[in-house]
């Protein structure tokens, strides 16, 4: 089981229609794990029919976090 490190959720006052979540992971095995729960593909299964635009998933580094 994969635990995340952080977690945050965040609406942007200059993009009411943008929705981001923020987690932190402990490694990219972390992050794909977490991608493959069968949890988290049934709500993504269930959420794209409500988006007016694809679903877009980013990954970054944070630069507090060491290489």
């Amino acid at each position: 089981m994969t635990t995340a490190k952080s977690a945050e959720r965040h609406i942007m006052s200059d993009e009411p229609d943008t929705f981001y979540i923020v987690d932190g992971w402990a490694s990219p095995e972390a992050v794909a794990e977490h991608a493959e729960h069968p949890n988290v593909t049934k709500v993504v299964e269930q959420l794209l029919p409500l988006l007016a635009v694809p679903l877009k998933v980013t990954t970054s580094h944070r630069v507090s976090d060491p290489d």
